[in-house]
């Protein structure tokens, strides 16, 4: 095929996280591994404790082991060990027999959204959805027909936080084609990576109480906070603190083992609460459920050991809390470190990613650019998405399909367990990383692509700071054009004179820095830009008197 300028993709547009290379947590798949093959335990092979964990839950399950069915709703033990888990020594009391376990949190949401469809007219159920938002809200509310897809729009300069005037206003305006019944509620946000603050929890719990609104709590990112002095707030724990008991307000909380610390999705694991539902509807959801027959017996496994995992003084603890540590002190820092990379780049902002496991950056985007990408028939965020893949390899997802506000435009990205230093390097060095705009960040950086020159996007422009020319000649080649990469390690910068390059270097190691000027001649006298967008130091080729000594970042 055609030869692209990287060697591989990056896969920074899905959440997950053993895909992205995270190892999984010994005690979870061990205590699997004793369940799915029993004579395991009389062995030396696995620690006592995971035996006795294995032993335990096979005769919760019953029948003939994991392979067999088991309680619909889930075994009565593995959902005492749920709610005994959630009522944090009796804080927060939980009746297990609110506990659902599900086949991953969004079995479980797209269920209890089934259970809210119904009415007609005015009496048709409405749903508030945020935006942006992660698609199944939307998805599922198509499927099922409830046109009342009732939007509300997080607040980006406001570090994506809920303005609870502006949804109830929202709310009464929506009053007049449907009955709003519900509001979703993804905390910490995706795509946005926002950890709602507990004034804004307690504002939106008091209102929905008020409101009469079914509060539908995505909570699966909970273990994933990241920002100094930031913690996450559970929607029913500050409705218990706040005095709001089963017959005031009424929430379905959802987890999953598929994000957190944990990352295992193809087991699909997860559960719901459902409190303050009244009783004769949760034994007709009950009777709803037992058409599923049984979440996965293995994932039920594997929840048991996220709600009560090994304990001090046991064989696996140390080795447990290690590796939970590593993943998410690892996920922390590269939060820090990808927001901070963006907020170099000029014409991109990033809000400072509180938890989750994504950024959603906004893109400012020059009008040309965006006529461009009209005229191809492509959403300019798509556009721009394409063309980053094209030219740099990374595979983020648009933000149009999360949903945005009108006139803004993003793209969302992932940052787990990919190698990150790669990457990252990506980010900051890769002169194409805002390939519409031809934007010069803060620290020099330029970016330019084909299809800019292609679409007539280049041109003398002052919006972002930075001078753009498309040069008129028969090779439609940019000339005379000024690039700059920033590394950790050094400045460098590049002018083109008919064949010759001049490079200052500037190189700060052990902090001591020393600054020299090198002339080369070039053999490639068509470097400036290359067929895939490449910029004119990763498609050069080595100077004829000093051969690559001075090599450019592998991009």
């Amino acid at each position: 095929g055609i030869k692209k300028p990287f060697d591989n993709i990056i896969f920074a547009n899905i959440g997950d996280p053993h895909a992205m290379g995270q190892k999984p947590t010994t005690f979870f798949r061990q205590v699997v591994a004793c369940c799915d093959y029993p004579e395991l335990m009389k062995t030396d092979i696995v620690p006592n404790d995971v035996k006795e964990r294995a032993s335990k839950l096979l005769s919760v399950i019953g029948g003939g082991g994991i392979g067999s069915y088991s309680d619909s709703q889930g075994p009565l033990e593995m959902r005492e060990d749920i709610a005994h888990s959630m009522s944090r020594g009796n804080k927060y009391p939980c009746n297990p027999d609110d506990i659902f376990l599900c086949a991953g949190a969004t079995d479980g949401i797209k269920s209890v959204m089934h259970l809210l469809d119904f009415g007609e007219g005015k009496n048709r159920t409405g749903i508030l959805t945020p935006i942006p938002q992660y698609p199944l809200y939307s998805a599922t509310l198509t499927e099922m027909n409830l046109t009342q897809k009732i939007k509300y729009y997080l607040d980006e300069d406001n570090a994506w936080a809920i303005n609870v005037g502006e949804l109830h206003n929202i709310v009464q305006e929506a009053k007049k084609i449907c009955t709003p019944r519900a509001i979703v509620l993804i905390n910490p946000g995706n795509p946005t990576g926002q950890c709602f603050t507990r004034k804004n929890v307690e504002d939106i719990v008091r209102y929905c109480s008020k409101e009469g609104l079914i509060i539908i709590a995505d909570e699966v990112y909970q273990e994933n906070i990241y920002a100094e002095g930031m913690e996450f707030y559970s929607f029913r724990n500050i409705a218990t603190e706040l005095g709001f008991g089963p017959d005031d307000i009424t929430i379905a909380s959802f987890y999953s083992a598929s994000k957190g610390y944990m990352g295992e999705c193809g087991y699909r694991a997860g559960f719901m609460e459902l409190y303050g539902v009244d009783p004769t509807v949760k034994s007709q959801f009950r009777k709803h459920r037992t058409a599923n027959l049984c979440s996965s017996n293995a994932g039920q496994v594997i929840m048991n050991c996220i709600v009560n995992p090994p304990k001090p003084g046991e064989e696996s603890y140390e080795q447990f809390t290690k590796e939970r540590e590593s993943v998410l002190m690892s996920l922390s820092d590269k939060a820090a470190k990808v927001s901070e990379a963006f907020n170099r780049i000029k014409g991109v902002k990033c809000n400072r990613i509180d938890g989750a496991m994504y950024a959603f950056p906004s893109i400012f985007l020059p009008d040309k650019a965006i006529e461009a990408a009209k005229a191809a028939g492509m959403t300019p965020d798509a556009f721009f998405c394409l063309d980053l893949l094209e030219s740099t390899g990374i595979c983020v997802v648009p933000g149009s399909g999360f949903g945005q506000r009108e006139g803004t435009y993003h793209f969302s990205i992932k940052f787990m367990e990919i190698d990150f230093q790669t990457s990252y390097d990506t980010l900051r060095t890769v002169p194409i990383f805002v390939p519409l705009g031809a934007i010069s960040c803060s620290c020099g950086h330029v970016f330019i692509t084909k299809r800019m020159l292609e679409s007539g996007s280049i041109d003398w422009d002052e919006q972002f700071g930075v001078k753009r020319r498309r040069a008129h000649g028969e090779d439609d080649k940019l000339q005379d054009l000024d690039q700059n990469i920033f590394t950790d390690l050094q400045l460098m910068r590049i002018k083109r004179r008919k064949g010759k390059y001049t490079k200052a270097t500037t190189e700060s190691r052990n902090g001591k820095q020393k600054s020299r000027q090198v002339q080369s001649t070039w053999i490639d006298d068509e470097c400036t830009i290359n067929g895939n967008g490449n910029n004119i130091i990763s498609n050069r080729k080595k100077p004829l008197d000093r051969p690559n000594q001075y090599s450019s970042p592998n991009i």
